[in-house]
This record gives structure tokens, C-alpha cells and sequence, in this order.
């Protein structure tokens, strides 16, 4: 019995769970590549093996931060969206504890899913995927010429899977405990339920943690000895993209009241109705907000490190030597440090989208039907996603030129005095805009396929 309702509710939210097999998928295949990258490395010796153990480290440490803060956020927010069904199941006289029991039962019928799909994808994406390495520039490795590493797929599969069941977990606990009242309202699916005290006090000391550790690692770097020779510079400068690395972690945990802020700002910014009207659904919906935003910014963030960092060095050694030509980003080999976090974060953002589109097409029908016209919905979702890429791009660059900033002054207090201020460049922007961009196409899809239906009937629940 409490299968079939599991099965069935499944079928019932297909949009939402389709989209969260989508990003786990997408997690997977990038996560597996990464770890199969540094197994291609550890086969060999040698500054060979450093060049790809390295490659995949720094790729794999951008990837699993963006990637699974990202798909966290979308496996609450699929789960949520699973509110109003659980609590008319209770008030059906479904037990909490049964409710509870069917909704991890969901969970892990779509991990299992995802990770089965997973798995044949990885597969089928690996000869292109080495192909690509071996023309990147880095030295041969055997591995590159065999079938995919079967530890690189069990790693890759089964920290998203594991993601996935912790974070339905977590989440499920809390969609049972909500107020059923609050629940069965249609919008209910965005009603963030407060957290619990042990859980706020959790995450407020692991905030505070991470903010004394970043500030000691920063002074533990200015208190370095000075160095002069060129190849310890290269090698020392590689705490830039690990700071980068901690900042972005950091601003994870505890970045969610400056989205926030950033938010409530933008109601107070000239416009007419549908920027009225955008403004308060993105202040109204912060859960929401943060989902299509935090992934984005990380994703942006980390290419922005990272570019900055390759920067960094050509300024430093053109400094202290006169010369930065042994300085070099091949594109090949930058893609493969960037485009797991970029990868990650769009797909993120696109299946909050799509999950959410019956919610969407809700309150774009309520819209019409109160008055409006359907071209205001349009013009909404638009400035919608002006709003999302602003606060996007100043959390972005609050990370980069921080970053930035804290490393030229630790650098310039002891081990490279000579460390310039790097400008950021436009790469987040492209990360961000590229993200937006996919936002942006899927709500006009979504917009356009709810004003296909009647708008008093999608109001009514007859859709």
C-alpha cells in the first residue's frame, strides 16, 4: 500500500521529479569525469602525474561545491513542492511517521533512477570526454585508452546518490512537521517553514567556523616567508584557488541573508507593474530565490578565481622577473578546470524552473484572470530574471574581489611583496548571463505553456 502511493505520487509530480533525475544526472556525469581525470593521473609518474592530479583536484573541488550545494537546493525544493499532497494525506488520516516512510520512499526510487542513468550516461560520455584530455595538452595516460574507471563511477554515482538521500532526509523530516493548514494553500509549495533552533544554532556556528578559519588561513599567509624564486611562487600561488575554494564554501552557509537583502533592495528601485510585480515574488519566495541564485553565483564565483588566479601569476612573475611567458591557460585545459561547476549550476537553475512550472503557471493564470494580460506575464518573467542576474553577479563578484583584496594584502605582507591588485575579469559575467540566459528561456517556455490551458480552470485545479 504504502508503495503504490509512493509510485503514484511519484507519476502524480513527474515534472518536478524528472527534473531532479535531470540534475543528478548532470552531477553525476560531471563528478565521475573529474575523479576518472585524477585516476588517469595516479596511473602514471612523475610532473605528469602532478599536471592531472592536479587538473582533477582543482576541477573536482569547484565541482563537488557548486554541484552539490546546487543539487541540494534542488532536491528541497522538489520535496517541498510535495507539501500540499502530504498534508492531504494526513488530514486523510495518514500518519505523520507513514507520510514520512512514503516520501523517503520517493526519494530513493528516483536516486535509484538517477543513479542507474547515471551510470549509463557516464559511460557513453567517456570516449568523447577522453578524447578531449588527450588534446587538451596534458601528457598520455593509459587510462584514457580504456573503458571508464569503475571506482570513478562508483564515486562519481555514489555521492550523488548519497547527496540525495541525506538532503530527502533532512528535507522530507520537515515537509512533515509543517503546519497543515499552511500546507494545503496552493502556494504552500514556497512556504518556507522556519528552522528548528538546534538547526539555525548548526549552521550559525559553522558560519562562524569557517569565517575565523578563512581569516586565519589569511594571515597565516601574510606571516610567509618571503620567496623570490619563480617555480615556488607557482607552486605557493596555488593557496589563490584554494582560498577561492573556502570563500565560496563560506558564502554557501551563510550567504543566504545577503541574497536576501539584495532582494528587498531591488523593490525599491523604479518600475512599473511587472516590476512590481516581479520584485515582491522574488522578496515573497526567498527559498525560491536563493535555489535559482546560490548556484549560479557559486558557479560564477568559482570561474572567476579561477581566471583571476591564472591572471595573478602572469602579473606576479612579470614583476618580479620581467617576463610571465611561461604563464599559460590553453581554452582545453581551462574547460576542463571550469565547466563542471558552470555545468552544475545551469542545469541547477533550469530544473528549479521546470519543477516548479505548474506553481508558475498558478500564479500567471490568477494574474490574467485578476485583470492583467497575459504580454504582463512575459514582461514579469523578465524583469524576473534582471533581478535574479543583478544579485547574482554583485554575490559573484563579493567573492572574487574579496578574495582577491585578502590575498594581495597577505601576499604583500610577506611571501611576494611585489603581489599587484589583479582586476577581475568578465568571465563570471559570461557564467552568470549564460545561466540567466537558460533561466530566462525556461520560464517564457513555462509561461507559454500555462497560458495554453484555460487560466480560470488553472486557478480552479482543472488543468
Amino acid at each position: 500500500m504504502i508503495t503504490k502511493i509512493a509510485v503514484n505520487s511519484v507519476l502524480k509530480g513527474m515534472s518536478s521529479w524528472v527534473a531532479l533525475i535531470i540534475t543528478a544526472v548532470a552531477l553525476s556525469i560531471v563528478l565521475t569525469l573529474n575523479v576518472a581525470l585524477i585516476i588517469a593521473g595516479v596511473s602514471i609518474s612523475g610532473e605528469a602525474q602532478q599536471a592531472y592530479v592536479s587538473m582533477g583536484g582543482v576541477a573536482l573541488s569547484f565541482t563537488v561545491l557548486t554541484g552539490i550545494a546546487s543539487f541540494s537546493l534542488v532536491v528541497s525544493t522538489c520535496l517541498r513542492l510535495q507539501r500540499r499532497d502530504v498534508a492531504l494525506w494526513q488530514i486523510a488520516g495518514i500518519l505523520p511517521r507513514t507520510a514520512l516512510v512514503i516520501l523517503l520512499l520517493e526519494v530513493l526510487l528516483v536516486s535509484a533512477t538517477s543513479a542507474v542513468i547515471g551510470v549509463l550516461a557516464a559511460i557513453a560520455v567517456w570516449p568523447a570526454y577522453a578524447g578531449f584530455v588527450g588534446h587538451s595538452g596534458l601528457p598520455h595516460s593509459e587510462v584514457l585508452q580504456q573503458n571508464i574507471p569503475t571506482l570513478a563511477l562508483i564515486i562519481g554515482v555514489g555521492t550523488t546518490a548519497v547527496v540525495s538521500v541525506l538532503t530527502g532526509i533532512r528535507t522530507s523530516r520537515n515537509v512533515v512537521q509543517t503546519n497543515l493548514v499552511e500546507s494545503v494553500r496552493a502556494s504552500s509549495a514556497f512556504w518556507g517553514k522556519t528552522p528548528s533552533l538546534p538547526a539555525r544554532l548548526l549552521k550559525s556556528i559553522t558560519g562562524v567556523a569557517l569565517v575565523a578559519g578563512v581569516i586565519a588561513i589569511y594571515l597565516a599567509i601574510g606571516h610567509g616567508k618571503l620567496i623570490t624564486d619563480q617555480h615556488k611562487i607557482g607552486d605557493f600561488l596555488t593557496t589563490y584557488p584554494g582560498m577561492g575554494i573556502l570563500l565560496c564554501l563560506t558564502f554557501a552557509v551563510i550567504g543566504s541573508p545577503l541574497i536576501r537583502v539584495l532582494a528587498k533592495l531591488t523593490t525599491y528601485l523604479p518600475g512599473n507593474v511587472p516590476h512590481f510585480l516581479a520584485s515582491r515574488e522574488v522578496i515573497a519566495r526567498p527559498s525560491l530565490t536563493t535555489s535559482l541564485v546560490l548556484p549560479i553565483s557559486l558557479a560564477a564565483a568559482a570561474v572567476g578565481v579561477m581566471t583571476t588566479w591564472v591572471e595573478k601569476l602572469k602579473d606576479i612573475l612579470y614583476t618580479a622577473a620581467g617576463s610571465s611567458d611561461s604563464v599559460s591557460a590553453p581554452p582545453e585545459q581551462m574547460a576542463l578546470l571550469l565547466a563542471g561547476p558552470v555545468i552544475a549550476a545551469c542545469v541547477s537553475a533550469s530544473s528549479i524552473v521546470f519543477a516548479t512550472a505548474s506553481h508558475r503557471q498558478e500564479d500567471n493564470a490568477l494574474l490574467v484572470v485578476s485583470g492583467s494580460t497575459p504580454s504582463a506575464a512575459y514582461i514579469k518573467a523578465v524583469v524576473e530574471v534582471l533581478i535574479y542576474t543583478v544579485i547574482s553577479l554583485v554575490c559573484a563578484y563579493v567573492i572574487i574581489v574579496f578574495n582577491e583584496g585578502a590575498m594581495v594584502l597577505a601576499l604583500s605582507a610577506g611571501p611576494i611583496p611585489s603581489a599587484p591588485f589583479t582586476l577581475p575579469g568578465l568571465a563570471g559575467v559570461g557564467v552568470v548571463a549564460l545561466g540567466m540566459g537558460l533561466t530566462l528561456v525556461m520560464l517564457m517556455v513555462v509561461t507559454l505553456a500555462g497560458f495554453r490551458k484555460q487560466s480560470i480552470m488553472v486557478v480552479l485545479g482543472g488543468k
